[in-house]
């Protein structure tokens, strides 16, 4: 190797040195907006040691503090998600190099969707890239496909993972955990994408261990689209499948989730921000009331706003009213429910 091409070297590894510095400093300003400890503000820096990585964490805490949004809707096209993902999961892959984890994506058939290209891909990238990071040696499986005018993306990993992921996703950022050091720049990037899947008009969930981005696409069931745009999230605890389906349908209009006893509501909970609860009473292990009970307890530790929570009963009047009080639920409505019982609570919701 000759001296000149030693010396272009050496000028190129200065001219990084000197940028990562650069972007180290500016990292460390905007990380003390954010809350963090003096522990966890040195966990970023040294999961972010490449000035690549440093000004895309710069980038992704400016977003965060800032309240940056996608571009608005005129940038909308039609495009393949199918082949639009598996692009992304072809290039972690490649980039990653590792071989004791790879994405690997099911089979789909083309999936059209009318949306922002550019802020679809973001959300996908960021999520995908932690997943794929943070996953143990193995395979994260990765998988799209179609719900009435929504285009749904499930990344499957352990479970543990997949609960970190939906708590980013639906994170506020002075309220976000970390569980472990090198956690920071990665659930930084996905509660960005978060704020893009919501800006979108988008959500995410927890389903066991699969985390789930929904997408609403402006050109399938437009109809359908118009009537969900205000649509409220709802999640109902239930574990008999016929009230479900009944319950269900009278909501066929709001974006509805379902648990299926209260350990699995209090896990979604404390993941997802809901608009309201139903919560029923008789289920297997913890019931409706002490689900409710702990919800109560884990909002004023976290000191967040209050989910309104509806208990679904059979019971007479007076032992709802009695044990609502006690547990410190919304309401309560008879089982099984009534579409003139339930309307207007859904109206007033919204309005709210």
């Amino acid at each position: 190797m000759t001296n000149q091409a030693i010396s272009a070297i050496m000028e190129h590894f200065c001219i990084q040195a000197r940028n990562a510095a650069q972007a180290n400093l500016l990292l460390v300003e905007l990380l003390r907006g954010m809350r963090l400890d003096r522990a966890q503000r040195v966990s970023v820096r040294q999961g972010t040691a490449g000035a690549d990585q440093l000004l895309r964490s710069i980038e992704d805490v400016r977003e965060l503090l800032e309240g940056a949004v996608p571009p608005p809707q005129n940038v909308v096209e039609e495009f393949d998600l199918a082949q639009c993902a598996a692009e992304i999961v072809e290039g972690l892959n490649l980039a990653s190099g590792k071989k004791v984890r790879q994405l690997v994506m099911d089979e789909a058939p083309a999936l059209p969707i009318m949306q922002d290209r550019r802020a679809v891909e973001q959300v996908l990238t960021r999520v995908l890239g932690a997943a794929l990071k943070l996953a143990q040696p193995g395979e994260v499986r990765f998988r799209v496909g179609a719900e009435s005018h929504m285009r749904r993306a499930s990344i499957v990993c352990e479970e543990t993972l997949a609960v970190r992921l939906a708590n980013w996703l639906n994170a506020d950022p002075e309220q976000a955990q970390f569980e472990e050091p090198g956690d920071l720049p990665y659930g930084v990037a996905v509660m960005v994408a978060g704020k893009w899947l919501r800006a979108l008009g988008g959500a995410a969930a927890l389903d066991g261990a699969a985390v789930e981005l929904d997408f609403p696409s402006a050109g399938a069931d437009q109809d359908t689209g118009e009537r969900k745009r205000d649509a409220l999230h709802i999640l109902v605890a239930e574990d008999n499948d016929e009230s479900f389906a009944l319950t269900e349908m009278i909501m066929q209009e709001e974006r509805v989730w379902r648990a299926r006893d209260g350990q699995e509501a209090l896990r979604l909970i404390q993941t997802q921000r809901f608009d309201v609860v139903f919560m029923d009473v008789h289920m297997p292990g913890m019931n409706g009331y002490e689900a409710i009970r702990i919800v109560r307890e884990w909002e004023t530790q976290q000191g967040g706003a209050r989910t309104p929570m509806v208990v679904l009963s059979s019971d007479d009047v007076e032992t709802q009213q009695r044990s609502a009080a006690e547990c410190g639920c919304s309401g309560f409505l008879r089982k099984p429910l009534e579409r003139a019982d339930l309307t207007p609570l859904l109206e007033r919701l919204k309005q709210a």
